[in-house]
């Protein structure tokens, strides 16, 4: 994670997540912008 929204909690910049991009078809990408409710963090 780069950055992250005001009112988010539970995550510190440069966690790893995994979660649903916001993306009407899906797809592959460096960077994505996802919802803070479908993200949690990534098992090391």
């Amino acid at each position: 994670m780069t950055s992250r929204g005001d009112g988010v909690t539970g995550f510190v910049v440069r966690d790893r997540i995994l979660g649903a991009a916001v993306l009407p078809y899906g797809g592959f990408g460096e960077f994505a912008l996802m919802n803070a409710a479908g993200t949690f963090r990534a098992p090391n």
